[in-house]
């Protein structure tokens, strides 16, 4: 078995095994790296709080709309 393969080709082996349904591939930890397992890119608090702005305008439309529906009353 000839085992001077050079790590990418490993990795691309790996990553399209992994694709198939019903495989299961481990990776170690530097790999799992190398292919973006552990890339964190969720947003921070203040950008939530600040994409949660952009929706003001159409709450405020929906809360409109539900008061004259309704009537202003909120017991449905």
């Amino acid at each position: 078995m000839d085992t001077s393969m050079p790590e990418n080709t490993v990795l691309l082996a790996k990553l399209a095994e992994a694709q198939l349904p019903g495989h299961t591939v481990e990776f170690d930890p530097v790999e799992a790296e190398q292919v973006g397992a552990f890339r964190e890119d969720a947003m921070s608090e203040a950008e939530a709080r600040d994409s949660d702005l952009d929706l003001a305008p159409a709450w405020s439309a929906a809360a409109a709309w539900w008061a004259r529906v309704t009537g202003g009353r909120d017991d449905e």
